[in-house]
């Protein structure tokens, strides 16, 4: 276990703390933010998917509320109100799930990477001479087998 989670020796029963204040100290502290990094892109996408789905979501208590307002309250101002509501919910979260969600630090944009552009620059030599290659190489000159020739015979054979 880690330092620190513990003040108390949950197996030392000779304590003069009561058992609830041992248990609460049993819980792990909550972990303190000593960076400035937001949330990947990946996990951005995640929580929109899980926003728009609770919205969703929320529409069934809601037609719920329409059919009870109605059928047993007998309340068509009550109903009309609930279905109001429930209507731009769809296109809410619809908005809210293609939103791009945390901004990217500018900085990321700016970061200089010598090790990429020399490697783009190498492979783009490297075209440039192929091509030169396949430009300059003559023309090349197709032979072909007379058919009526009998094939060589094979020259290496081994002796026992």
């Amino acid at each position: 276990m880690n330092e620190g989670i513990y003040e108390a020796d949950p197996a030392d029963s000779t304590s003069a703390e009561p058992a609830h204040r041992r248990r609460f100290r049993l819980r792990r502290r909550t972990a303190a933010l000593i960076t400035t990094a937001t949330r990947s892109p990946a996990e951005n996408r995640r929580h929109r998917e899980r926003v728009y789905a609770m919205i969703q979501l929320a529409r069934v208590p809601l037609f719920m509320l329409c059919a009870l307002s109605v059928f047993w309250w007998h309340n068509w101002w009550l109903t009309a109100f609930f279905f109001l509501i429930s209507i731009p919910l769809p296109a809410v979260a619809v908005i809210l799930a293609n939103e791009k969600g945390e901004k990217l630090d500018r900085r990321s944009r700016q970061v200089y990477k010598p090790a990429v552009l020399r490697e783009l620059a190498h492979q783009e030599e490297l075209a440039a001479r192929a091509q030169q290659q396949l430009e300059a190489s003559p023309e090349a000159e197709t032979i072909e087998a007379d058919e009526d020739e009998d094939p060589p015979a094979d020259t290496s054979t081994s002796q026992p």
